[in-house]
This record gives structure tokens, sequence and C-alpha cells, in this order.
């Protein structure tokens, strides 16, 4: 499966802060981590990755990527 390439970000808006999202999609997940999508849902449905569901959307906090990929560093 052909990986999407990441969007490069907009440029800074002089008033504007540039800040770290709080929290990915799953999609956004599997591009920062390097992980298939299926395989974020798959670690979400076994309850590896911890995510919020908001009406339709789920979203992963970006405290839990990063413990998930702490806890599973070589």
């Amino acid at each position: 499966m052909k990986r999407r390439a990441a969007l490069p970000p907009p440029p800074p808006e002089p008033d504007r802060l540039l800040l770290e999202p709080l929290s990915y999609s799953p999609e956004d997940a599997a591009l920062v981590t390097g992980l298939a999508r299926t395989a974020i849902y798959a670690l979400i449905r076994d309850g590896k990755l911890k995510s919020i569901k908001e009406g339709k959307r789920r979203i992963i906090p970006r405290t839990e990527i990063q413990a998930y990929l702490d806890s599973n560093a070589a």
C-alpha cells in the first residue's frame, strides 16, 4: 500500500504561536508513528493505545502515543 506524503505545515501567522497538537486522529497517529492505520486501530481495539471517542470522531492524545512508544522502545 502506497503511503501518503505528509503535507507541509502552513506558514506561521505573525501573531499566533505554533503549538504541537494535543491529540491526533488515527490517520495522523499512523503518520507520526510510522505504523499502518490498521495497526493503530488494532492497538486501540486491544487496549494497548488509549483513545477518546467524541461523537463520530476518535482522537488519540499525544501523551498516549508517547507512552505507547516509550513502553515498546527497544
